[in-house]
């Protein structure tokens, strides 16, 4: 019987204070419901403010789980500050890994996830930005940050002896950061190893491949994946992401200033390799761009999104290829992160909840096939 844990990420919701996170597990639970679920697993962000008032809030925060009949077993710990500001774009990237305010933030999110994860289940994740925003007026000294990743492995380490609960840190590459393409993650990894123990370090540090962002680098799914097994690095967290891909010759520039917005950065990458940081530095240059092939660019639509409704091809295929790949792995972290439903085009701008439901049914067919439902093993046993 195939195992597996899906969720969608809550960071699509607003969490400014302690109100709108039972907000936010209420509507999940309304989604479980949906479903007909008896349980739920759940992919919750916590922002810094956020958190420290859980951690005073513990117990009550646990019993809400419980009464909601959601259970924790990831974390989003990319973005750290305000992600529904009006302009967040690279201030998401911040605090990066070569400063020690990520480093406390993702230990206390990594011992919160602790005391929340079920005893069955054999890790809890927790995905983190990969190091740092290429574009940083000063970009940490690879020392620190190899530094400040090997104690978080010490520490997790630590958490796993004192708690029974082994919690990961998985990072995750994105366009124009530290870590984008998969040789680049490759790398960095063989340096992290000069100074510890490969298989130890593995234990607690790994990788979480968002479908969007390495689609958008023009990889292939089965070239990412089996680079990533040849060098022995672990996959903790997939993250189920659809982006759009633009053919110039065939799509009216119009589909693309649609996705223009002043929240996000939308980075755009060619199939030739040409780049650009965000969708208004494309449009500056658009009397060259528009003779390209195709672009690539970094927006996160929904999964059941296809090219009739947006007017332009998606990223489908490399998703779609990625779980063929993946989905046989036991107990492997499935996470679907459309985070742009208030700034996506008004045309695919539907109703949340039948939408996420919508969402969750596709990645599941997806996993399952001939299964119809999103239990763990426990679960499953127990009916």
């Amino acid at each position: 019987m195939k195992n597996f844990l899906l969720t969608y990420c809550t960071n699509l919701h607003s969490t400014k204070n302690w109100q709108e996170l039972c907000q936010n597990l209420a509507y999940a639970a309304s989604i479980r419901s949906e479903l007909s679920l008896p349980q739920m697993g759940l992919g919750l962000w916590l922002p810094e403010q956020v958190l420290e008032e859980v951690e005073k809030r513990k117990e009550e925060f646990l019993a809400l789980l419980e009464s909601h009949h959601l259970f924790l077993f990831t974390l989003n710990g990319f973005p750290q500050e305000n992600f529904h500001a009006p302009v967040v774009k690279e201030k998401v990237y911040r605090p990066h890994w070569g400063e020690k305010r990520r480093y406390t933030y993702t230990l206390r999110l990594a011992k919160l996830l602790a005391s929340a994860l079920p005893q069955d289940i054999p890790y809890g994740s927790i995905s983190t930005l990969p190091l740092y925003w290429k574009g940083e007026p000063s970009s940490p000294a690879q020392e620190i940050l190899i530094r400040q990743l090997t104690q978080m492995a010490d520490s997790l380490h630590k958490l796993e002896e004192d708690t029974g609960k082994r919690i990961v840190l998985a990072l995750e590459p994105e366009p124009f950061c530290a870590l984008e393409t998969t040789q680049e993650v490759v790398a960095f990894f063989k340096k992290l190893w000069q100074n510890s123990k490969k298989e130890w370090l593995c234990r607690y540090l790994g990788v979480c491949l968002d479908t969007c962002h390495q689609a958008i680098e023009w990889e292939r799914a089965e070239e990412t994946l089996s680079l990533l097994k040849k060098e022995e690095i672990p996959i903790y967290k997939v993250q189920l992401s659809n982006a759009p891909e633009f053919h110039p010759s065939l799509h009216s520039r119009s589909l693309l200033e649609k996705l223009e917005e002043p929240r996000y950065l939308h980075q755009v990458i060619g199939k030739e390799g040409q780049r650009w940081v965000d969708l208004p530095e494309l449009f500056k240059e658009w009397n060259s761009a528009k003779h390209l092939e195709a672009l690539r660019i970094h927006f996160h639509i929904p999964l059941f999104c296809q090219e009739e409704a947006l007017g332009m091809a998606t990223t489908w295929s490399y998703l779609k290829e990625t779980v063929k790949r993946l989905r046989k792995t036991p107990y492997l972290h499935w996470e679907v992160e459309t985070y742009t439903w208030s700034v996506l085009p008004q045309s695919l701008q539907l109703p949340l909840v039948p939408s996420l439901v919508r969402e969750l049914q596709v990645a599941l067919s997806l996993l399952s096939q001939e299964e119809s439902n999103l239990w763990t093993e426990k679960e499953k046993t127990s009916k």
